[in-house]
Parts: structure tokens; C-alpha cells; sequence
């Protein structure tokens, strides 16, 4: 079985020795927030967190391995690894990024962000035993309703079938496997879209990572909890979306929202 080697480096809040390099993945239905939780992490000079840096080994099938995860093979894109030629434009929120890549930074953990990753569970643990995976969850109607927009969009590069009844089903089946994932008892950490940028939710999710949020990880909390309070304004001035939300939420799995809430970091 391949595995990530690691290196004991450091010391995590409570003590004891943290391994570094360690995997970390973020997933979560689209639309769920999974980018801004990626950005929040990955904004620590210890952790090298890709923004799909691998889309296309994780569509059909999950074929990231340990290779993928050294800084070195991370900074090479290649054909067939995701659906950018380069990093220019990309990472702009990761103020130590290139040090990153480069080796001269001490890192805990390197790993990618995708949402459908849940789909991948069992092959990640596989291929990653030592792994660690976030997964975010939002309110299903809040992901139907988003959908529903990005399906209404002319011409956008979201599929008209994916609309809002598309996005309970999916929702329904992302929590699904979550639940056998913890079941499983693999290192799953949960938490909610609504309370992502409350103060509480910071120290508790970087100690279940076994660190310490860093100043650039507050700033960047701050940085996108405006810009999602900005967001809700803007949709607060949106066109009407004229849906039967009552019929969606009879179809939306209450047990795994209620399980969710109870297993969530914060």
C-alpha cells in the first residue's frame, strides 16, 4: 500500500510530535464554500493546499498519489493533472506560495481541494491512510438555490441539468458518504458553511489539524468574511428564483443534515 512519507518536524498544541508532510483534501457538495475553506487553510505558511491541482485525477476515478504530493511534482503541472496550464493568476491569496513550492518553508501538510472528493473516499484512505479530510456542508436549499442559478446562467459552463433538484440529490449523496467515511473511523473533519467565519470555528478546526491559526490565517478569515457578507447583499438584490422549496426540502435527507450538525468541528 503507498503512503506519503513523513518526517517528525515540530510540535502541535498539545505536545506531542506533528508528522509533516501530511495529506489533506477538502471536499464538499459545490457550492458549499469548499474554496473559501481551502483558501482559509491554505493561507498558513504551513500547509500547501491546491485549488484543483489535480481536477482531472479526481473526475471519473481518484488517481492522486503520494508523487502528487511532493512540492516538488505540485509545482510541475502536467498534461492531464487539471484544467490550468499555470499557476499565474492562481494562489494570489497564499502569500507564501512560491516558498512553498520552492522547499525553503517547513510544511504539516500538502493536499488538494475538490469537492466531489467525498465520491473518493474509500481510494483516498487507500492510497492515503495517514490522510486528513475536511468536508463542508451548507444548508441544502442554500446549494439548490445556488445551482438553480448557475444553471439559469445563458451560455455559462454549468449544465442546464444541474439545477436545483439536481443539487438535493447530490447534497443527499455527499453526506451519505461522508457518514460512511467517519463510520470507518478515517480522520473526517466536518464543518458548517453558515458558521465558517465565526470567530469560535478557527480554533477548533486548526486543532483538529494540530496547529495554531497563524496571523495570515486570521487576516484571510477576515479577509473572506467580508467578501461573503458582500455576497449576501448582492443576492439579497437578485431576481426572485420562483422554486417549490418546500417540495425540495421533503426531499432532502433530515437524518444525515441532523448527523451533520451534531458530528460538525464547529
Amino acid at each position: 500500500m503507498n503512503r506519503v512519507t513523513v518526517r517528525p518536524s515540530g510540535r502541535h498544541p498539545g505536545g506531542g510530535p506533528i508528522a509533516e508532510p501530511a495529506p489533506l483534501f477538502v471536499c464538499g457538495c459545490a457550492r458549499s464554500g469548499t474554496t473559501a475553506l481551502a483558501q482559509l487553510v491554505g493561507s498558513d505558511r504551513r500547509v500547501l493546499l491546491g485549488i484543483e491541482r489535480y481536477a482531472k485525477l479526481a473526475r471519473d476515478r481518484f488517481a492522486i498519489g503520494p508523487e502528487h504530493l511532493e512540492p516538488a511534482r505540485f509545482a510541475r503541472i502536467e498534461d492531464g493533472d487539471t484544467f490550468y496550464d499555470s499557476f499565474d493568476g492562481r494562489h494570489y491569496w497564499d502569500a507564501h506560495f512560491a516558498d512553498k513550492l520552492a522547499g525553503r518553508l517547513e510544511l504539516a501538510y500538502v493536499g488538494d481541494k475538490k469537492p466531489i472528493l467525498y465520491r473518493f473516499w474509500r481510494e483516498l484512505f487507500q492510497r492515503f491512510p495517514d490522510a486528513r479530510l475536511l468536508f463542508i456542508y451548507r444548508d441544502p436549499l442554500a446549494v439548490a438555490r445556488s445551482w438553480e442559478r448557475r444553471a439559469r446562467v445563458p451560455g455559462g459552463n454549468w449544465p442546464r441539468a444541474r439545477d436545483a433538484g439536481a443539487a438535493i440529490d447530490e447534497w443527499n449523496h455527499s453526506s451519505a458518504c461522508i457518514r460512511e467515511a467517519v463510520a470507518a473511523r478515517h480522520r473526517v473533519g466536518i464543518l458548517s458553511y453558515e458558521q465558517l467565519f465565526e470567530d469560535r470555528w478557527m480554533d477548533r478546526l486548526f486543532a483538529w489539524l494540530r496547529l495554531k491559526p497563524s496571523a495570515e490565517v486570521l487576516a484571510a478569515g477576515e479577509r473572506l468574511g467580508a467578501a461573503h457578507q458582500r455576497a449576501l447583499e448582492k443576492r439579497g438584490d437578485g431576481e426572485p428564483l420562483d422554486l417549490d422549496e418546500a417540495a425540495l426540502e421533503a426531499r432532502v435527507d433530515q437524518d444525515s443534515w441532523r448527523w451533520l450538525k451534531r458530528k460538525r468541528l464547529a
